[in-house]
């Protein structure tokens, strides 16, 4: 996971603040603003003040009540000055009632799916300086439900993003970063998980050890990454089983719901 010194970072929704209190701390980054989703009060009262402390202490901009994909809250933040925009471990908070899940009638693929798309589509038309860096990361867990939602190919399209490759990360090299679990004040172990990766450039030369999904590589299924296949049975035994046609119907849910709600608008 690659940070240069001199890049202006903004990190989303980074819930007790631990992921870029590490980055100052450990210096890895000079220029960082903070936000989180949730307001200060509800911040302190499930995983305390320190890092909100730490990093005001420290000169850095905490913005909280900020949410990625409400304009509205973005209220402090100065557009169109970062090179790297993260968000770790996105999850859309789960839904308290049965009335707001009924008003969203949709899958929490899609939930989940719709916000990792607005924080790529915001980054590029309003968090990223053009002149600048240029790249997002999104660091995920690569176990379902997550590696369902198709990261590597279905939410950057037409967003103005084009995709990297990804890097294995691993919380233990940011010394003190903790995975919190959403909405709980629990920690969520170090497991396999992967960075992944956007720029504004079609390519970016000085991003080292970026790896290729399997999903990209010829031969294998640009849904889940299976094979290579030796032939096109192989391949044809392969699209009927379970797991494929499970992420068959969430593609095809996803592209109904592009096209209905404009989200690119």
């Amino acid at each position: 996971m690659l940070f240069e010194n001199n890049w202006r970072v903004l990190t989303i929704g980074d819930g007790d603040l631990s992921f870029s209190s590490s980055l100052v701390r450990n210096g890895r980054v000079q220029n960082l603003t903070a936000t989180v989703f949730d307001n200060r009060r509800e911040l302190s009262s499930k995983y305390g003040d320190h890092h909100l402390t730490d990093l005001e202490h420290r000169g850095v901009t905490v913005l909280d009540g900020f949410d990625v994909c409400n304009a509205d809250s973005w209220r402090g933040l100065s557009l169109h000055t970062a090179d790297l925009v993260v968000f770790q471990f996105p999850l859309r908070v789960a839904f308290t009632n049965k009335e707001q899940y009924d008003t969203w009638r949709g899958s929490d693929n899609l939930l989940n799916r719709e916000l990792l798309r607005q924080f790529l589509v915001n980054s590029a038309r309003f968090f990223l300086d053009p002149e600048g860096a240029g790249l997002c990361y999104i660091t995920s867990k690569d176990v379902k439900p997550y590696s369902h939602w198709n990261i590597e190919n279905a939410l950057h399209l037409d967003s103005g993003l084009n995709f990297q490759g990804y890097w294995l990360f691993s919380a233990q090299d940011f010394e003190g970063y903790r995975i919190r679990n959403v909405d709980r004040d629990k920690f969520v172990p170090d497991t396999h998980s992967k960075t992944y990766v956007w720029s504004l450039r079609d390519e970016m030369k000085y991003l080292p050890d970026l790896q290729t999904p399997d999903k990209h590589k010829a031969g294998h299924c640009s849904l889940c990454g299976a094979g290579p296949f030796t032939d096109e049975n192989d391949k044809q035994i392969h699209e009927q089983s379970r797991r494929h046609q499970l992420l068959a119907a969430y593609e095809t849910a996803w592209i109904e719901f592009l096209s209905s709600n404009k989200v690119t608008e």
